[in-house]
């Protein structure tokens, strides 16, 4: 479907450990066939808690094999400073429930075409539907990012598509200030809820849950003060 990398610029993963002690692992170049199984290769027993991503995508096959490897594995995706991650890339960065993008990072969507006369790829547009449905994507978000045109995604469209991330920032991971304001949170997940007909339930890692006070849920460690305002105890 998807045009294949030449060797010289395939994917290539790395792993390394930082200062916090913590493995990571960097995606950088096209993805081509058995990509998914040089990251496994890569990986071994070890479990990152980051995956860095770094590719303008290429093949269809190997980067939905990737997509939904990461899901599996619980990683954190991560977008760094100037980098642009489009095409399956993308998709490989929504495959996470913990998403990261540098404010200088790119991340763009568009339609499966055939490699040969670039006609739109309806088997392939099938299978990210399923894909992004089981995400927990909406319709409307489906169809947007598997527009014709390739869609740069904004923080208001990220919004309006449901789709959350955090900001990476100098190396580290640093939360939004807007994350710490529960009324935008709770807002959020309730609408995302209620959009499917449960009202009075909160979205949890994509799943419609019983609302009770988990208003901080989306920040690990943190719990909500008399204010209203999630802080770490």
């Amino acid at each position: 479907m998807l045009g294949t990398a030449t060797i010289a610029n395939a994917a290539e993963f790395r792993t390394w450990t930082d200062d916090r002690n913590i493995l990571n692992v960097v995606m950088t170049g096209e993805i081509m066939p058995g990509d998914s199984v040089k990251l496994a290769n890569a990986l071994g027993n070890r479990r990152p808690r980051f995956m860095f991503l770094r590719s303008p995508g290429a093949d269809f096959d190997a980067g939905l094999e990737i997509a939904y490897y990461v899901r599996d594995k619980g990683f954190e995706t991560v977008i760094p400073p100037d980098a642009t991650c489009a095409s399956m890339c993308g998709l490989i960065w929504l495959a996470s429930d913990v998403r990261w993008i540098a404010p200088d990072g790119h991340v763009g969507f568009h339609a499966v075409r055939y490699t040969k006369n670039g006609e739109v790829a309806a088997d392939g547009m099938a299978l990210v539907g399923a894909y992004l449905s089981r995400l927990g994507f909406s319709d409307v978000a489906i169809a947007t990012l598997s527009d014709e045109n390739t869609l740069w995604l904004t923080n208001d469209k990220a919004q309006r598509l449901g789709i959350v991330a955090k900001t990476y920032t100098k190396d580290k991971p640093v939360q939004k200030s807007q994350a710490l304001d529960d009324d935008y949170w709770r807002n959020k997940w309730e609408n995302y809820c209620r959009e499917r007909g449960l009202g009075g339930y909160i979205e949890q890692g994509h799943r419609c849950e019983k609302a009770v006070d988990n208003r901080c849920a989306h920040l690990p460690g943190y719990i909500p003060s008399k204010n209203g305002l999630c802080y770490r105890p």
